[in-house]
């Protein structure tokens, strides 16, 4: 046992595994620290049922890779599913065939979102030059030379039986940056206008008819490269979607839900994901087993790229560090410094006698006696179903190594 470890267990033995919590708003706004034990004793205060607890061990692990897959899509709108509210989104007023968008949470309707709990709403029926709801062009632009992909999800819900239901979107580029749209996208040419928005017809709305009301439906539209003469700057846009055209149904009842709208650069991306590599020592052991983690959206690999939405900005530090490292670097050895040598694991059914619910902040810590089966740490909790009916926990959990960091290589490879 290392010197970590020793420590740690002369801890535990305290009875107690304090953990600070800090609150912040949405908005990052700091509010309290909340400081909480968060140490359960197993037989003590969780006992394991019907001699389900067994002891298990994985092999140690070789090499571990944390890949992230790159996206072709750069997205420019950063509040696309609604989550800081009507920031950086414009709703139309209230007109006489129907009521001002507003941004509401799902908990009061009879519609969910289909990210986080917020989507964009308004009443009624409009015609086609009735805008519902428009980005705020003077915080967003877009580059010249790249496609522009509009992105959005909508639900018309009705009372009707039946109903043919039209959107239509209309792009603007204000490309003498004053202010003004001056260029519009004509959908029958695929080309950009250059034209006053007084002046613009049908050809500048893309319809979307759809009959599947009462239903969620996906709309993806790729816009050709805006290219103007004079320079090469980033231009303002604004993207508009309609209040729907629905002619059977009651303009009270009926009601227009939009979620993940999207405004994003599509980016020429040859390359399929970045992974992040750590090795043990090859004079380790002859050990083979390999971990891999895929289909990861964030890297802060990439967080000097421009055009990778799930960067993450920043530098990170344990307090065991001497230097600043990525979060794939630090998460990496971690998981190989846990499979250093056969990691232990736990599992079984759980009656709770604490005063309290589990979750999974908690760790749990067996501890029979010295002489029958004591772990040196508490375990981290993998995963937790409770049954209600049965008052009791199904738990899977880990025996974590926190002593010094395993020699290994790293490397991070685009492939």
């Amino acid at each position: 046992m290392g010197q970590i470890r020793t420590y740690q267990t002369d801890y535990l033995r305290q009875g107690a595994e304090q953990i600070s919590f800090k609150r912040f708003t949405y908005d990052g706004t700091y509010q309290e620290t909340i400081d909480t034990n968060i140490l359960i004793n197993c037989p003590e205060d969780v006992v394991p049922l019907n001699r389900s607890l067994q002891k298990l061990y994985e092999k140690p692990l070789k090499e571990v890779q944390f890949k992230t897959d790159f996206v072709n899509l750069y997205f420019k709108h950063r509040n696309s599913q609604f989550l800081y509210d009507s920031s950086n989104w414009i709703f139309s007023s209230a007109g006489s065939t129907f009521g001002a968008g507003e941004v509401v949470e799902d908990t009061t309707e009879l519609v969910k979102a289909l990210s986080g709990n917020k989507f964009a709403k308004a009443r009624g029926r409009g015609i086609f030059s009735d805008t519902l709801i428009k980005n705020d062009k003077s915080v967003l632009s877009v580059k010249q030379y790249v496609p522009i992909v509009i992105q959005f999800a909508h639900h018309f819900y009705t009372l009707a039986t039946s109903d043919t239901i039209r959107y239509y979107v209309s792009v603007g580029i204000d490309a003498s940056e004053n202010g003004t749209l001056d260029h519009f996208y004509n959908f029958t040419n695929n080309s950009w206008d250059t034209i006053a928005e007084a002046s613009i017809d049908t050809n500048h709305y893309y319809a979307i008819e759809t009959t599947n009301i009462n239903k969620w439906n996906g709309v993806k539209k790729t816009l050709e490269p805006f290219l103007y003469a004079s320079d090469d700057n980033n231009k303002p846009i604004e993207v508009r979607i309609s209040y729907p055209v629905a002619p059977n149904s009651d303009i009270i009842s009926s009601y227009t839900y939009i979620d993940n709208f999207v405004i994003a650069e599509e980016v020429d991306v040859n390359l399929e994901h970045i992974s992040s590599n750590r090795k043990q020592y090859s004079y380790a052991g002859t050990y083979t087993g390999k971990y891999e983690t895929n289909d990861n959206i964030f890297s802060n690999e990439q967080k000097a790229s421009d055009n990778f939405v799930g960067k993450i900005t920043g530098e990170f530090e344990r307090p065991r560090d001497s230097t600043t490292k990525t979060l794939e670097q630090i998460i990496t050895q971690e998981i190989i410094n846990d499979s250093r040598n056969y990691m232990t694991k736990y599992e079984g059914v759980f009656r709770n006698k604490s005063d309290y619910n589990l979750g999974l902040h908690n760790k749990i810590w067996i501890d029979f006696g010295v002489d029958i089966l004591q772990e040196p740490v508490s375990c981290y909790l993998d995963a937790m179903k409770f049954d209600v009916k049965k008052s009791q926990y199904d738990i899977r959990m880990h025996v974590p190594n926190q002593d010094d960091d395993v020699a290994t290589t790293y490397s991070v490879i685009a492939e």
